[in-house]
């Protein structure tokens, strides 16, 4: 068969064999359902089980997706600043239990996660403290509690947390 008017149906005008020709650049280009607003959540019904959808707000950015109970997640990354991530809500209201939260408000930098009904401080200082070094004398150490977190800003920088006799990097 073809597409010349001597095949099987001579009647037909010719038809042309598409000149484009697509060449493989081995890159693909997904899209995911999006927002720039600040603290815009996909409401119930907008995104499926498993579907993405992601926030590009610079105050409040967020990959999201609904999980096989039908609740919508925050997979990341964790929030930075004085107020709790969506405090303002653009789209659906409401945290992600498990989400984080550093909260600036004060010099402590408390880290918090959000227990689907309040946030609570975690580790056991309630806050991360910001070092230049970390403590490496043993008597001393022993006297910070276990899960005490620490923010080390001079290489390697990053944040710690006391365990057992010393620190381990999280």
């Amino acid at each position: 068969m073809g597409f010349s008017p001597s095949g099987p149906f001579p009647n037909l005008p010719p038809q042309n064999t598409p000149q484009t020709r697509l060449e493989p650049s081995g890159i693909a280009t997904i899209l995911f359902k999006s927002s720039s607003l600040r603290s815009d959540r996909p409401k119930p019904g907008t995104i499926q089980l498993a579907e993405p959808s992601v926030c590009t707000s610079a105050e409040d950015p967020g990959v999201y997706m609904i999980n096989t109970s039908g609740s919508l997640l925050k997979v990341g990354p964790t929030a930075f600043g004085v107020d709790a991530p969506n405090s303002t809500p653009s789209g659906e209201a409401g945290n992600s239990p498990g989400e984080l939260w550093v909260d600036s408000s004060d010099a402590s930098y408390k880290l918090r996660t959000w227990t689907g009904s309040a946030w609570v401080t975690i580790g056991a200082a309630g806050h991360a403290a910001v070092v230049e070094e970390l403590q490496t004398d043993s008597l001393m150490i022993s006297m910070i509690p276990e899960g005490t977190l620490v923010y080390r800003h001079t290489a390697p920088s990053g944040l710690y947390m006391r365990y057992s006799d010393g620190w381990v990097p999280c």
